[in-house]
């Protein structure tokens, strides 16, 4: 999200939460690409919403030209990123990552997220991706609220019901309705009872989606699965 400010402006992105064994270590780095300085605030929050201590040398930080900089994060935990751009000449400078190293036995692990950017009212709705996840992050300050359906992939249309080509809605099996707090995140999972389809509906001003898979067996970690695409901007349903 840009924010206008005076001559100077705000980019906010969200590096989102990186769920893992208690055996796993999280991390945030940023790094100034570019030759001039940089300052950027960084505000982590768990699952619940509550706020995560970050930093250790001031925040917001200045980074130098070509500078970088690591803070280590609790499990779960997401991040905004908030970076001042002093002047309406100049773009964006700062790159931002997650990263998650777990210990399976003799091997580390390392998975990494890279910053997203929020929508209004994201949605999802498609066949089932065997043991995808699905996380959402409310990445504002007032309450989101969610709602999913578990479907055997059958659909119904109202006849009459308008002008237009027929719309066709899932009979769902299974439904459910959550709020999420604001600055919480909430994971749900695409498969359940042997469903077929499953359909995910948002409400909230600043909401993150991001459709997991797991890595191979041995350590809770996921990683992006880059494939899917999210629809936006859902008024009424």
């Amino acid at each position: 999200m840009l924010l206008a400010a005076g001559q100077e402006r705000v980019l906010e992105s969200v590096v989102p939460g990186l769920a893992s064994d208690p055996g796993c270590t999280s991390r945030v780095e940023i790094a100034n690409s570019s030759g001039r300085p940089a300052e950027v605030a960084l505000e982590a929050h768990r699952p619940e919403g509550g706020l995560v201590f970050v930093g250790g040398q001031g925040n917001p930080v200045a980074l130098p030209p070509g500078g970088r900089s690591s803070y280590n994060l609790e499990h779960g935990a997401w991040v905004k990123v908030r970076e001042r751009i002093p002047s309406p000449q100049q773009g964006p400078v700062v790159a931002a990552r997650g990263i998650t190293e777990c210990a399976d036995g003799d091997r580390l692990r390392t998975v990494t997220r890279d910053p997203v950017f929020p929508m209004r009212n994201p949605w999802f709705e498609g066949e089932v991706i065997p043991a995808g996840v699905i996380l959402l992050i409310n990445a504002s300050e007032t309450p989101a609220s969610v709602t999913g359906c578990y479907s055997g992939g059958n659909f119904y249309s109202l006849p009459g019901a308008g002008r237009g080509p027929p719309v066709f809605e899932p009979v769902c099996s299974e439904t459910f309705q959550q709020e999420v707090p604001p600055f919480g995140s909430r994971e749900f999972s695409v498969e359940h009872n042997g469903n077929r389809w499953f359909g995910l509906r948002t409400r909230g001003r600043s909401i993150v989606l991001q459709m997991l898979k797991p890595v191979e067996a041995g350590t809770r970690i996921f990683v992006v699965d880059s494939t899917i695409r999210f629809g936006s901007e859902v008024t009424s349903r």
